[in-house]
């Protein structure tokens, strides 16, 4: 489902209709019909709290003070839309499920956020929950599930683009690995970006198996995702490292 932050409603009276957010007319045109414009080069598929704001811990932001974003990640988005980028938020809030937030707290947290980095800089936002699906609601599973940033990759609908998949947990990338992503990249901007640091690092699968974080991970995924991860300081970190890609070409 899918709600607007424009008109009469505010974002928090619209926190249980959606897990798309659309921030103007085309964003919605996009995630009712498919992107219909030229295919972006590249598709990044960004994680949130590590990668566009302080990780605050457990249970993540809940509360709208709370989403303040990590320096120079509004410069790192320009660049990429300034590139003609698509980007997308492909994110975990099972704070909901756990009964710790709110859908309504949710899209007043997205609306700050949002209103932080400006509209045009992320075109879309999906959400998992963590909650069931019922007859009102299809919710995504939660990553390490391929769901949220599949639905990301499907509603773009585009042809011969690179898809990044960006996070700060060993989780993302597995989702992105799931979904089929062209690259897999980690950002160590959080105690969280540290601690999978940490384990792809010591290539211990054995170990790593064992980690309650990366539990219904196989052994076949974490050798891919050591293979395949590359490591960055943050979001602007990332971005320099894929200028420099390009320049290069």
């Amino acid at each position: 489902s899918i709600a607007v932050t424009w008109g009469a409603n505010s974002a928090p009276a619209l926190g249980n209709t959606s897990d798309i957010m659309c921030s103007s007319v085309a964003q919605l045109e996009e995630a009712l019909t498919g992107f219909k414009g030229s295919s972006p080069a590249v598709h990044m598929l960004l994680d949130r709290d590590g990668v566009i704001n302080f990780d605050v811990g457990y249970p993540g932001a809940v509360e709208v003070k709370q989403m303040e974003l990590l320096p120079n990640v509004l410069e790192a988005l320009q660049r990429m839309k300034k590139l003609g980028w698509r980007v997308s938020l492909v994110t975990n809030q099972t704070a909901i499920v756990k009964g710790l937030s709110s859908r309504s707290n949710l899209m007043a947290i997205h609306e700050k956020m949002m209103t932080l980095l400006g509209e045009d800089l992320i075109d879309d936002c999906f959400v998992s929950t963590g909650e069931p699906n019922d007859d009102k609601l299809l919710n995504f599973d939660v990553k390490p599930s391929a769901d949220v940033v599949a639905q990301a990759i499907i509603t773009a609908s585009s042809q011969n683009t690179k898809t990044v998949m960006v996070g700060d947990k060993t989780s993302d990338l597995v989702s992105g690995l799931r979904a089929g992503a062209s690259e897999l990249h980690l950002v160590t901007s959080s105690h969280h970006g540290n601690h999978s640091l940490e384990i792809l690092q010591s290539q211990d699968i054995d170990a790593m198996l064992g980690d309650s974080s990366l539990k219904g991970i196989s052994k076949a995924e974490l050798v891919e995702v050591i293979k395949r991860t590359k490591i960055h300081d943050d979001l602007f970190a990332l971005m320099e490292h894929l200028e420099k890609e390009i320049a290069s070409q």
